[in-house]
């Protein structure tokens, strides 16, 4: 068990133990978050994936997940105001933002908000696993 989360069934002792899987959200319709998704599969996580960003920060908390991906810009909102969001609901929750494009600010303001911070070009495989540990 990698998070330690159990669930039991029954009272007084009575019941089985569960072990609940990690649930990762992704957020966004591309090549990348479909890759990240089945990364999280293949590591045996339970993944939602969200195609759009109209109400991201409400339908990630609805999911109640481990770790959320997004991207650092959506039709609708930063990613980076999502994840500040997302991290005061959440604190534990782990975010990673990814963009297209690497500079300083961008991770300066994804660590300012509690969030990681990659690059598509840095691969799915990477940002998950930096995420799953």
């Amino acid at each position: 068990m990698r998070n330690g989360q159990l669930f039991c069934c029954g009272s007084n002792g009575g019941g089985a133990t569960v072990a609940r899987k990690p649930r990762a959200v992704v957020v966004g319709n591309s090549v990348f978050a479909a890759n990240a998704a089945d990364q999280f599969r293949k590591l045996g996580w339970d993944v939602c994936t969200i195609a759009k960003s109209d109400d991201v920060a409400a339908a990630v908390l609805a999911k109640k997940p481990s770790a959320v991906i997004l991207p650092a810009e959506t039709d609708v909102e930063s990613g980076h105001l999502i994840a500040a969001k997302l991290k005061k609901a959440k604190p534990k929750l782990k975010v990673a933002l990814v963009g297209t494009e690497r500079t300083l600010e961008a991770e300066r303001f994804a660590r300012f908000v509690g969030a990681s911070f990659a690059v598509e070009s840095d691969g799915a495989f990477r940002v998950v696993s930096g995420i799953a540990g």
